[in-house]
Order: structure tokens, then C-alpha cells, then sequence
């Protein structure tokens, strides 16, 4: 009993240790993310895919792995992304997180039923 007891306690230790923000965390158990960013001709890329393919894209370089995962986390937790997000919320945290002169914003999130949430923001639209 003692035994098991402690294999519990080192689990739950490291699985502490190891996780990422809860608000990434809550997202990593949907089954896609995929966040466009465009800034001055240059597009940034996130994508997820459950359980563990995460891609990050800057211009033309693909990055895979755990770098990718770090990038993705990193965003996910800045925007704090969730299925009632409001768009305008979401490109004015895009912008604090250092995309200060983006033009557009194409976000889309399944969650685990299959329902797709989608924000997008285009600069023309709004004239800004």
C-alpha cells in the first residue's frame, strides 16, 4: 500500500512539474488548433493536433517537435483561447504578445465533439 501510495505521490510530482499553463492545458484537450498571424509580409503559423503533432511556422521555416510545442503553448497561453473568446479580445492580446502591427488573424479551434470556432480579423475590415 505504501508502495503504491508513493509511485501516486512521484506521478503526481512530476506531472506537476512538467505542465504548461492550465489555459494551454484546457486547449491541448481539443483536437486541432491552427492560428495564423500575418505581420509586415511575414506569416506566422501554430498548428495542434491531438494528441502530439504541434508545427510552428515562421516565413518559410517549418519547425517541429518540442521547439514547435513550446511555441504553440507560448501563444495558446497568451491569447488564454477558449470556445467563447471574443475576436477583438483576442487580436488585442495577439498585439500585447508582440504582433503589434499585425493585418490579419485566422484562428480556428475543434474542440473533442468536432465543433469548429473560428475568429478572423482582416486590417481592411475595419479600416484600422
Amino acid at each position: 500500500m505504501k508502495q503504491s501510495f508513493k509511485r501516486l505521490l512521484v506521478i503526481g510530482l512530476l506531472s506537476l512539474t512538467l505542465s504548461f499553463p492550465l489555459q494551454a492545458q484546457a486547449i491541448m484537450m481539443n483536437n486541432s488548433v491552427r492560428i495564423t498571424v500575418v505581420e509586415q509580409d511575414t506569416v506566422y503559423e501554430w498548428e495542434y493536433d491531438n494528441p502530439n503533432k504541434y508545427e510552428y511556422e515562421e516565413g518559410e521555416t517549418v519547425i517541429r517537435g518540442e521547439k514547435a510545442k513550446e511555441e504553440v503553448e507560448k501563444i495558446l497561453s497568451a491569447l488564454k483561447l477558449k470556445e467563447d473568446s471574443e475576436r477583438d479580445e483576442l487580436l488585442s492580446r495577439l498585439k500585447q504578445h508582440g504582433f503589434s502591427k499585425v493585418t490579419r488573424m485566422d484562428i480556428r479551434l475543434m474542440n473533442e465533439k468536432g465543433e469548429l470556432f473560428t475568429w478572423i480579423w482582416e486590417q481592411n475590415e475595419e479600416g484600422t
